[in-house]
């Protein structure tokens, strides 16, 4: 037997040491400029990747696209009206009712056929061109996202959106013509 205050600072011991080197370790992986743009970090859990977005969000300096149901822009609304606010130029698509009033607003208009069709919700957000996060909600329940500065997933992420931005002006501009034309509906 040996006394309680020894055993847990030897217990504590052992796990700041564990901790101190993956703490190291992990920062090593997590920072190294060459590999990391060749990482894709994945995501797991509603919170956990709301929490991202805000972050990345909080981390703008420029211009940001956004991809966004009216779910998830209750959430993410303060950290965009704070970018705009720091001068950030905002581009959003919504799917759903609600804007922001705040720089490019596109409202998509298909909700509730994309929705049925994708089983849920999806979130797109570009960064400054830098970085990228993609997300996605089940309507049971689970969430799942991955993020990245993979400059042609961030590149190709943003041209989904700009490609949206034009189907949804075209639709403004040529109506019912259009959704038969280019099959929209």
């Amino acid at each position: 037997p040996q006394p309680p205050d020894e055993i847990l600072s030897r217990m504590r011991s052992a796990y700041s040491n564990a901790f101190d080197v993956l703490d190291e370790k992990l920062e090593h992986i997590y920072s190294e400029e060459e590999s990391a743009s060749n990482h894709i970090w994945n995501i797991s859990g509603r919170e956990v990747i709301i929490r991202k977005v805000i972050d990345f969000i909080n981390e703008c300096s420029d211009h940001l696209y956004l991809s966004v149901w009216d779910e998830e822009l209750d959430e993410i609304s303060d950290a965009l009206l704070s970018a705009k606010d720091r001068g950030v130029e905002v581009t959003i698509v919504h799917f759903g009712d609600k804007l922001l009033d705040i720089d490019h607003e596109y409202k998509h208009g298909r909700e509730h056929s994309i929705r049925i069709e994708r089983g849920g919700r999806r979130i797109a957000l570009i960064v400054d061109d830098k970085k990228v996060i993609l997300g996605h909600f089940t309507e049971n329940g689970s969430s799942n996202a991955a993020w990245t500065i993979n400059n042609g997933l961030v590149l190709l992420a943003k041209d989904y959106i700009i490609h949206d931005i034009y189907s949804i002006r075209i639709v403004q501009k040529y109506g019912e013509e259009a959704l038969s034309i280019f099959d929209l509906s």
